[in-house]
């Protein structure tokens, strides 16, 4: 296994019952190998996977960005940007969620694990980091 890893969001269909209409995602962060950008499944099982991050379940798609997979997918993203930059730097980072305008400060805790945390505006996000 390699030792360096990066956070990415990936999508997959959800299978739903005839009686569910529309189309349906799994939106998911994952923490992956740094050579890849994607892996075959989200499941634990997924070669390259180091782990599932945050899974969000089955949401419907809509035809914009603001429906249930499209927002989770804008969230995780901000998550996953100050994941990786946190994790490059060594030291607390700040992403702006281009969906909602809200922020996400990621760190490194004591144990090695990383966090995240959400505020509504910048200056809290910059207190907070």
């Amino acid at each position: 296994m390699s030792a360096t890893t990066k956070y990415i969001v990936q999508c997959s269909t959800a299978n739903m019952p005839n009686s569910c209409w529309g189309r349906y995602s799994n939106v998911a962060l994952l923490e992956v190998d740094a050579d890849r950008d994607s892996v075959s499944m989200i499941s634990e099982r997924a070669r390259g996977l180091h782990c599932i991050v945050e899974y969000r379940g089955k949401l419907h798609e809509g035809k914009t960005e603001r429906c249930a997979a499209g927002r989770a997918r804008t969230e995780l993203a901000a998550v996953a940007s100050a994941l990786n930059e946190a994790k490059a730097t060594g030291k607390p980072a700040v992403a702006k969620d281009e969906g909602d305008g809200s922020y996400v400060v990621a760190r490194r805790t004591v144990d090695g694990t990383m966090t995240w945390s959400w505020f509504d505006t910048e200056t809290e996000a910059e207190a907070a980091k």
